[in-house]
């Protein structure tokens, strides 16, 4: 543990596991000895490598933009000497990072950067100076699998994240070979792991973490999402669900929601849907077959059985208060046995109550616990779930107000009394 905010958050916990009998005083000295003051620990410059590798993608398009201005006046060989040259100068800056820079980061990120572009632009150059066919999947993974070699020979995030990008992209355009993009978004996996065990809360991992994500989720969605005619709310409930859970597990020692991805995005993703299934819209006129297809049975029992590991993991991790917000996959699949069996209404009115219990049970933790920021996202939750009921009943203007005041009033109400309690317990 050699990070600022890991050290930080190790601080705010001595005290806690003092009273809980963990440590004793004694020993909570001689860690905080060991680490020594936060206020003395150095702070990584993130800017300095962001600086850096702007600097080099704009230097890198400058130049690309300079040789595309004269380049239909220029000859074959020319255009093969300038291909080739940039590609060399680019490699002979990696080769002096490697050289004499290797342990700075933001050198290392820049180099990489710049190479990786310039293997773009080569490819771009070569194949249409000889008129190679135009083919703009196989030039992305050709590119992206090229580059894919200084993520590992410099440890490096932004040429990774490059990578993540055009791999999605490639799918984009690619109409046969789709199912491929497991396997070659997975081969950033190994890089992604050396940095979280590392240090799972540094800039980098959050960085990666977060298009990783979404770069899961967006080649799911192209790859899958047109097979599932019929259960995909089940499926992407399950998939939420499930990286909730995973964020739970890998990042315990963090409520931050930068740091923490895959919480941020399943739970996010899992209120989002929770609450447009609360609307009869959402469910649409399911027209539900007498039997679902294999490939859909197979993929939801696989994705519910990881959820139920990942659930079993966490609760015996942290206990129950997390399993509340991974209980939306189970509530779907009532919703599902509902609409199949002709109760049109009864699963937007399961979701009702579930975004209503969860909200309450926010309200009462953080009554518990004195966290404002609980209890607001609860009242958030029922206020939401109220006004959007309200749009769709035939209330009048009057009736709307007044409910509104009334939630507005308790909002506030409970906010002040906890303010005041948490007052009065600090002081």
């Amino acid at each position: 543990m050699n990070g600022r905010e890991q050290i930080e958050w190790l601080y705010k916990e001595l005290p806690k596991w003092v009273a809980s009998g963990i440590v004793t005083e004694q020993s909570a000295e001689r860690i905080k000895d060991y680490y020594g003051p936060v206020a003395g620990l150095p702070r990584r410059s993130l800017a300095v490598t962001l600086i850096n590798v702007f600097g080099i993608v704009l230097v890198g398009l400058g130049i690309i933009l300079l040789i595309a201005h004269n380049w239909e006046n220029l000859s074959r060989g020319y255009r093969m000497m300038i291909a080739i040259s940039m590609l060399l100068i680019a490699q002979l800056i990696v080769g002096f990072v490697i050289w004499r820079k290797k342990e700075q980061a933001s050198w290392r990120e820049g180099a990489a950067t710049l190479l990786t572009l310039m293997l773009g632009a080569s490819i771009a150059l070569v194949g249409q100076t000889y008129h190679i066919a135009d083919d703009t999947g196989r030039f992305l993974l050709t590119w992206m699998l090229l580059s894919l070699s200084l993520v590992y020979l410099l440890h490096v995030t932004v040429p990774a994240v490059f990578y993540l990008i055009g791999i999605t992209t490639w799918v984009l355009n690619e109409p046969i070979a789709r199912q491929y993009v497991w396997g070659l978004l997975a081969l950033i996996v190994p890089h992604y792991r050396m940095l979280f065990q590392h240090n799972r809360y540094a800039n980098r991992v959050a960085w990666l973490g977060w298009v990783l994500t979404v770069c899961l989720y967006v080649s799911f969605g192209i790859v899958v999402g047109d097979r599932l005619e019929h259960l995909n709310r089940l499926v992407y409930m399950a998939l939420f669900a499930g990286t909730f859970f995973l964020g739970i597990l890998c990042f315990p020692g963090t409520e931050s929601v930068w740091r923490n991805p895959f919480k941020t995005v399943g739970l996010a993703g899992g209120a989002a849907l929770s609450f447009w299934l609360t609307f009869i819209d959402g469910w649409g006129i399911m027209q539900l077959p007498a039997s679902f297809s294999q490939e859909e049975i197979v993929l939801t029992a696989v994705l519910y059985i990881a959820l139920v590991s990942l659930g079993t993991a966490v609760w015996r991790k942290t206990g129950c208060r997390h399993l509340w917000f991974g209980m939306a996959p189970a509530v779907a699949a009532v919703g599902y046995v509902l609409q199949y069996h002709g109760f049109t209404y009864s699963s937007a009115i399961l979701f009702n109550l579930y975004i209503l219990c969860i909200g309450g049970h926010s309200i009462g933790m953080g009554i518990r616990q004195f966290d404002l920021a609980r209890v607001n996202a609860g009242m958030a939750a029922v206020i939401l779930l109220t006004a959007a009921r309200f749009m769709d009943a035939d209330f009048s203007f009057v009736a709307r107000g007044v409910v509104f005041v009334l939630l507005g009033v308790a909002f506030l109400a409970t906010n002040l009394v906890l303010l005041r309690k948490k007052e009065r317990g600090e002081s």
